[in-house]
């Protein structure tokens, strides 16, 4: 009986965190990766070289005019924009966290580690509650421990160092 419920309570932790992982990082991913129809388009007004707000040179990033299919516009920011469009070029969008994103495999990445930095705690817990299912005893985690202290920093600075 104990070993069924530390395989049913694993099952539980691993929904959660990918529950976790989605709905923080869900609409990042679904913009940068290209996940259904573009929302709209910007129209792009003006483009500059981006700061990461340290003083170091990102990405492009372009204000302009968003237009929904709805028709109505409003003012936005593209995000990490690919080029220096030319004044007036039309980018089709989607958004995410009130700012519009072009389709990006590097994006996309970066936010699919962060997702999986988000979740490594869950899933490490599950590891160690199916491993001591496995033995029906509790398994000694010491190194989970440090693989769950570790392995979220470092999936995170990968992340970072991509952006």
């Amino acid at each position: 009986m104990t070993r069924l419920l530390a395989v049913l309570a694993a099952a539980l932790v691993l929904a959660a965190s990918g529950w976790l992982a989605w709905w923080l990082l869900g609409d990042g991913l679904r913009a940068t990766a290209g996940i259904g129809p573009a929302d709209g388009v910007v129209r792009v007004a003006g483009c500059h070289t981006g700061d990461d707000g340290d003083g170091r040179t990102t990405a492009f990033a372009c204000e302009g005019t968003f237009a929904a299919a709805t028709g109505a516009e409003r003012p936005i920011v593209l995000a990490d924009a690919q080029d220096a469009y030319p004044r007036g070029t039309a980018v089709p969008v989607r958004l995410a966290w009130g700012k519009a994103y072009e389709t990006s495999a590097r994006e996309a990445a970066a936010v699919i580690l962060l997702g999986c930095a988000v979740a490594c705690p869950g899933v490490l817990t599950a590891v160690w509650l199916l491993v001591s299912a496995r033995s029906g005893r509790p398994a000694d985690f010491d190194a989970l421990v440090v693989l769950g202290a570790a392995l979220p920093l470092a999936l995170t600075g990968v992340a970072a160092a991509m952006k």
